[in-house]
Parts: C-alpha cells; sequence; structure tokens
C-alpha cells in the first residue's frame, strides 16, 4: 500500500487486493445468429457486450462484460452465460409441446405460479436435483418451457419453489389438438370418478395421469376443456 507521507509514494509497490479478478482487453464473441454492435475490434476491459439479433431472432440473458481476453463477466459472476439470440414461436401447445417454442415461463405449485429458474444457470450451478443426466438441460440462457424431443409429456423448466431445483411442468395437459375424436377406453362409470387425475401436478403424477388421459381420453379433454371436434 502507499504510505501516508506523499514523498514516501515514489517507489511504493502497489500491491493487488487478494480475491479480485484481473482485467484487460477482449475480443468481442461470436454470437450464433447475432452481431456485436461494439465498434472497436478489441474492446476495453469492463467494457458492456451489446449485441443485435438477426429479424425472426430474440436476445436473451444478462448483460455482460469485457473481463479479459475472451472472458465475459455478468451479475453471476459465470463467464458461460453469454447472451444468446434464440427463435421464438406461438404459445399454442401443440400435441406434447415437443416443437414447442412459445414464451411461457411460469409453473404451478400448489396453487401459486412461480417464474421458472434459467436453464443453464441452474445446470452449471449443480443444482438440478435428481438427474443423472443434468447436462441434457442446457437448453439456453433463458427460462422459457420446453420439451426437447417429447421428453415428457407436455413442455417443462426447472422449478425451485420447493428450494432446490427440479423439473416442473408448465402445462397441465397436453394440446387440445389431441382431443379431436376423442373416446373412452374404459367405462363412463370409472372415467368420471377418475376426472380428478386429467391434470398433471408435479412430476410424481405423471405415470396416473398419462393412464388416465389414455383410457379416459373423452372425459378429460371435457374436464380439461378442449373440444373434441
Amino acid at each position: 500500500m502507499c504510505l501516508w507521507t506523499c514523498d514516501k509514494c515514489e517507489n511504493a509497490v502497489v500491491k493487488e487486493k487478494k480475491g479480485s479478478e484481473k482485467v484487460g482487453e477482449c475480443i468481442p464473441p461470436y454470437i450464433p445468429y447475432g452481431k456485436v454492435l461494439n465498434k472497436n475490434k478489441i474492446m476495453k476491459a469492463n467494457e458492456e457486450l451489446e449485441v443485435e439479433c438477426q429479424p425472426g431472432y430474440t436476445l436473451v440473458g444478462t448483460t455482460n462484460k469485457c473481463l479479459i481476453q475472451d472472458i465475459f463477466t455478468n451479475d453471476d459472476k459465470d463467464a458461460r452465460l453469454l447472451p444468446e439470440c434464440i427463435k421464438l414461436g406461438e404459445d399454442v401447445l401443440i400435441g406434447d409441446g415437443s416443437t414447442y417454442k412459445g414464451t411461457k415461463k411460469s409453473y404451478n405449485y400448489h396453487g401459486r405460479w412461480f417464474e421458472c429458474d434459467s436453464w443453464n444457470y441452474d445446470v452449471f450451478r449443480g443444482v438440478l436435483m435428481g438427474e443423472k443426466k443434468a447436462m441434457e438441460f442446457l437448453l439456453g440462457n433463458h427460462n422459457y418451457c420446453r420439451n426437447p424431443g417429447g421428453m415428457e409429456p407436455v413442455p417443462f423448466c426447472i422449478g425451485s419453489a420447493r428450494g432446490l431445483g427440479e423439473i416442473v411442468y408448465c402445462f397441465e395437459h397436453p394440446g387440445c389438438d389431441t382431443c379431436k375424436g376423442a373416446v373412452n377406453k374404459y367405462e363412463a362409470s370409472y372415467c368420471e370418478s377418475q376426472k380428478r387425475f386429467c391434470k398433471y401436478g408435479d412430476r410424481t403424477t405423471k405415470a396416473r395421469v398419462s393412464f388416465t388421459l389414455d383410457v379416459c381420453q373423452a372425459t378429460c379433454c371435457a374436464e380439461n376443456q378442449c373440444s373434441l371436434t
């Protein structure tokens, strides 16, 4: 540290604080379907990264600033969470939502709606509990509900309403397009008694509700206010 008396500061050595980040110039990153707007080819330390997406794509993620070389930092201090340009689609749910690209990002937990967590943020932090292949859920630096490859019966996200990251369903039933021409495989009296199993709750209801939706399709479609025609 510099000494109090100015005449002794000339040869003093400034010591770097322990734990502080070294900063320097950066090379602008490549953003798929996007363009870096910063004027200089070499960005200054702490310069904010400016990105513009191609038409039809939406910018997601938090503000990032140049830290050093090819490393950028943000409020989460995680260089892996760079901005992204993603393509969004309609909010209509079709079938199991395997092609869903809508903007829904909430889930119901015990009658209350909560906002979904960011996919990449939670996976990188290691808070997604009970998933042996957690890296499969690196679906982007955003929190929109998705169902890649039909992994689940409806689009889902990562939620932490219980204090830990877990897979939660964003929709209570598949798209109403599945109800066209629906019929019950079991007797009407049985299906009427099973209407409480026509909607998904948490992930533990998956098997029971999927079974009921299959054998009592007409009853469940009516219960979920979907047309049979």
